[in-house]
Order: structure tokens, then sequence, then C-alpha cells
């Protein structure tokens, strides 16, 4: 029911960008790019993000779906918006 909830409120749809912050286990993200979303994972955790880039190793192809070890501040404060 908490899917229900994230999609309602984000209502993604094919083409749209979205920065998961906080990516955990990444079930949000991977959520919101089966329903066409580009999602970008940003985990701070080694250990969490080395499973998710396997994850997203094994992935579908058409899921667009992606990882990055950093901290979530750090990164929105050295991006631009035209970037992501």
């Amino acid at each position: 029911f908490k899917q229900q909830g994230l999609l309602q409120a984000i209502r993604p749809q094919k083409g749209m960008r979205i920065i998961d912050a906080t990516a955990g286990f990444g079930r949000d993200a991977a959520l919101l790019a089966i329903s066409g979303a580009s999602v970008l994972m940003l985990e701070r955790h080694p250990l969490l993000a080395a499973l998710l880039e396997d994850a997203v190793a094994r992935k579908d192809e058409d899921l667009a779906l992606f990882i990055q070890e950093q901290d979530a501040l750090t990164y929105l404060q050295t991006i631009s918006e035209q970037e992501y």
C-alpha cells in the first residue's frame, strides 16, 4: 500500500527524471523505474551502494535505474538542474 501512495504522489511518467536521495534497498526507485521514470539512486553507505550496484547490473535493460555511492546533500549541492 505504501507503493500506491508513492505512485499517486509522484505520478511517474516515461521520460521523468527522479533522484532517490535515500536509496536504502532500492524498492521505491525500482517501482518508479518500472513505472517509466529514469531514477538515480544515491546511497552513502558503501555496502548498500555495492548491493544496489549489483542489482542495477542485473536489471532489465529497459529500466532506467542508476546508482551512485554518494551523500545526497553533497551531490545535490554540486549539480545544476540541467545535469539531472
